[in-house]
C-alpha cells in the first residue's frame, strides 16, 4: 500500500507553523484565537444526558454507517483543501497528503493506529481525533468565515456539531 503522506520542505513547514504557531508548544492549550468544536454523529454529549449506552453500535450495519459518515467528511476534506499531518514533538514536522483514498482508510475508526492531528491551512483549521475515539472528532478554527466550507462538508456527511466542551466525569 502506498504511503499516505510525505514530509514537506523546511520552507513549507515554517509556512504552516506561521498559521498554527501554537503547535510549537508540546502542551498547547486551546488558545483564545481558536474556537473549539466537536464533530459527531450525535447532536449532544451523551455523557451529559445519561445516554452513554448509545456509544456502542447496536449492529455491524450501524457501525458501518457511522464509519461511512466520517469517510464522507474525510473525502470532502481530501478533495477540496490542502491537508497536512502533524508529526513529531516538540517541534512539529508536517507531512503532505500523497494518496487521498489511503487517507480515508487511515482516518477511519476501523484503522487502529491511535489518534491523529491534521491541519488545513487554507481554512485555518486543526482537525483531530483522539486515540480510540470513534464517535467524535475535534476541530479548532480561527475564522468562522474561512471555516464555512468545512461546515458544509460536515452537514453533507450527515454529521453534527456538539456545543461546548465535553463534560468531565
Amino acid at each position: 500500500m502506498p504511503r499516505t503522506f510525505r514530509h514537506v520542505s523546511e520552507r513549507k513547514n515554517n509556512e504552516i507553523l506561521s498559521v498554527f504557531p501554537m503547535l510549537k508548544s508540546e502542551f498547547w492549550d486551546e488558545p483564545p484565537s481558536l474556537t473549539y468544536r466537536a464533530v459527531s454523529i450525535w447532536d449532544r454529549w451523551l455523557y451529559s444526558t445519561d445516554d452513554e449506552h448509545l456509544l456502542e453500535a447496536s449492529s455491524d450495519e450501524e457501525y458501518a454507517e457511522r464509519c461511512a459518515k466520517f469517510a464522507t467528511l474525510d473525502r470532502s476534506i481530501a478533495s477540496n483543501t490542502n491537508i497536512y499531518l502533524v508529526s513529531g514533538r516538540p517541534w512539529p514536522r508536517f507531512k503532505e497528503l500523497r494518496d487521498s483514498e489511503h487517507l480515508i482508510h487511515r482516518l477511519s475508526p476501523r484503522y487502529r493506529k491511535g489518534g491523529w492531528m491534521l491541519v488545513l491551512p487554507d481554512l485555518q483549521i486543526i482537525y483531530t481525533s483522539g486515540d480510540g475515539d470513534e464517535h467524535t472528532r475535534v476541530t479548532y478554527f480561527r475564522d468562522a468565515k474561512l471555516a464555512e466550507p468545512f461546515d458544509e462538508w460536515v452537514e453533507k456527511a450527515g454529521l453534527k456539531y456538539i456545543g461546548g466542551n465535553p463534560p468531565t466525569n
